[in-house]
């Protein structure tokens, strides 16, 4: 679990993080080096998670061999499942990533919410919805990875 108080806002334990794929945790079809040595150290403080319609197909190749389990979308409306998705786990346990008008919904919806501006930008509407705005995947991940980061920005 991650836990960090925040003076003035709440106290995260961040147990779930959840991640979206394209355009954020992979540029052009690839994760980074880096990225993925991240996401080795996240993942024994909390369980990991990437949600992703797999435009490319490649996602498990991707992720081979990493502590992150892949949850395929697979309905009409992948705002409602990835919305509905953090729900299940818990809002408030999860610290969701995302930059997609796909990501809206979950990102209101979690404990805590990081937009990542990336290549490709984000939707307005999702950054509008997060906590935190970020310019890379790493950022993002260093946040939870270094959680006294979250106090100078969000401590109210």
């Amino acid at each position: 679990m991650i836990q960090v108080e925040i003076p003035g806002w709440k106290n995260l334990r961040i147990e779930n993080i959840v991640l979206d794929l394209n355009g954020t945790t992979s540029q052009g079809g690839k994760v980074s080096r880096g990225t993925k040595t991240i996401i080795a150290h996240l993942a024994s403080n909390a369980s990991l998670f990437v949600l992703t319609a797999d435009t490319r197909g490649n996602v498990r190749r991707l992720l081979e061999g990493f502590q992150v389990e892949i949850k395929i979308l697979t309905s009409k409306s992948e705002k409602q499942e990835k919305g509905d998705f953090v729900r299940s786990l818990g809002n408030k346990k999860v610290a969701y990533i995302g930059n997609g008008a796909n990501d809206e919904l979950a990102m209101k919806k979690s404990g805590l919410s990081i937009c990542v501006m990336g290549k490709e930008g984000c939707y307005t509407p999702t950054a509008l919805n997060s906590h935190i705005i970020v310019p890379t995947i790493n950022d993002a991940l260093d946040l939870l990875l270094f959680p006294e980061r979250l106090v100078a920005t969000l401590r109210r």
